[in-house]
């Protein structure tokens, strides 16, 4: 049976402005789905509506992103793997952070130091520069079209394994079904 929950709080008021905040809450308790087709606040003369927010699009938003993630991991690691150039220029980009990172790390004084330097960022500045760098070398995506392109450029090879493949195609579909949705991107 649904059962749902409105709940219209007011916020934190500021008494300077003429302005009072509100925020209205709908919650399903019950177990059946509750299917709101359209929220249109009936607001009087004088009144400002100042920001809505709807819920659905951030969640489609939300696993647009996550989607580029993941595609952007699977292609990072197919070329980790198939790519030796590309490979050797990550290994080296973190071996010289780990270099600056650990260089003076010597004795007493070079222990001291290390701690010293831990305490001012430096060491997380060496590794947040590292990260820059090796995600400018890898290839982002940012959506379906994007997606498409590095499978025909990357991962359509016969070395790469089919399942990486069907995963890669699976994840761009879903991307390329979310994007040609109702949306406003």
């Amino acid at each position: 049976m649904p059962r749902f929950d409105i709940n219209f709080e007011e916020l934190a008021p500021d008494f300077r402005d003429r302005e009072i905040p509100l925020k209205l809450t709908g919650r399903n308790a019950g177990t059946l789905p509750v299917e709101i087709l359209a929220v249109s606040p009936r607001i009087p003369e004088g009144v400002t509506l100042l920001e809505t927010r709807d819920s659905s699009l951030l969640a489609a938003k939300s696993k647009h992103t996550e989607l580029c993630e993941q595609l952007n991991n699977l292609a990072k690691d197919v070329m980790f793997a198939t790519d030796e150039a590309f490979r050797n220029r990550v290994i080296k980009l973190q071996m010289d952070a780990a270099e600056k990172t650990f260089a003076e790390f010597s004795g007493w004084l070079g222990i001291l130091k290390f701690y010293y330097r831990a305490f001012r960022g430096t060491y997380l500045q060496h590794m947040r520069q590292a990260k820059e760098k090796e995600q400018a070398l890898t290839l982002k995506i940012e959506n379906s079209s994007d997606a498409k392109r590095v499978f025909e450029d990357v991962l359509d090879q016969p070395a790469i394994d089919s399942s990486l493949k069907k995963a890669f195609l699976f994840k761009t579909e879903k991307l390329a079904n979310l994007e040609s949705a109702d949306w406003a991107w």
